[in-house]
């Protein structure tokens, strides 16, 4: 259904041809990284895919060696896809720039179509939409959206690290002490918008549960997601 249900205007052959058949290193900011001494394995990979902000966090000796040094494609919120885009943020060595639309209300501002020519970019509708609806008209976040959207365009393998659906762990932007929680932002707020929409990380480690079984021989998970996704 996912890879069936793919919407016409997210097709891009470029893209398609970037991921397709490839190993993918899907590398989410939470502080599991640390220690983990994974960063040679991550970047052993075909393709590095890093979320948001990752660039403000990739720095130092230490977490490269957890967190890895490269990155080929960066999954963004429009927000911050603004940010790295509009702002010249974007590095030259990136392959592609992909908004995920989370909201479903993305429209390319004249900033970020300004940007384009340098960097490449997409966005993408599918994977939001769906997974709008399986988490009950809430938002999911970044990296779920990314996820959805690699496994629809027939990855060969994917390792996911660095994610824990905000279910404890702490962010590597975050003050050291600080629990993620799954209907909180990183920052300790409340994640949900006076609507009552917004993220809901519960239901997202449900569809996740779902996605680990039904794409078990393509999904490659650290200890600590792996734990998660086996949980009642």
């Amino acid at each position: 259904m996912i890879r069936g249900d793919h919407l016409d205007r997210d097709d891009d052959p470029d893209f398609a041809r970037l991921v397709s058949g490839k190993t993918v290193a899907i590398v989410g900011p939470a502080r599991t990284l640390i220690g983990s001494g994974r960063g040679h394995y991550i970047d052993s990979h075909d393709l590095v895919v890093r979320f948001n902000d990752a660039f403000e966090f990739l720095h130092g000796a230490d977490l490269l060696a957890d967190a890895g040094e490269r990155t080929d494609i960066l999954y963004c919120n429009p927000v911050i896809l603004k940010q790295t885009l509009a702002r010249g943020r974007a590095r030259p060595d990136l392959a592609y720039v992909v908004c995920t639309n989370n909201s479903l209300s993305f429209v390319a501002d004249d900033d970020v179509r300004a940007a384009e020519s340098s960097t490449r970019l997409r966005v993408v509708y599918a994977a939001s939409a769906m997974l709008s609806k399986w988490l009950d008209g809430n938002w999911a976040r970044t990296g779920m959206i990314a996820i959805l959207d690699l496994l629809s365009f027939d990855v060969r393998r994917a390792f996911i690290t660095g994610m824990t659906f905000y279910h404890g762990g702490g962010h590597l932007l975050a003050p050291a002490s600080r629990e993620l929680h799954p209907q909180k932002n990183r920052d300790g707020t409340s994640s949900r918008s006076p609507s009552g929409q917004g993220h809901d990380s519960y239901l997202e480690l449900s569809v996740m549960k779902d996605l680990a079984r039904e794409f078990e021989s393509v999904l490659e998970m650290d200890e600590t997601l792996t734990a998660l996704v086996r949980s009642a």
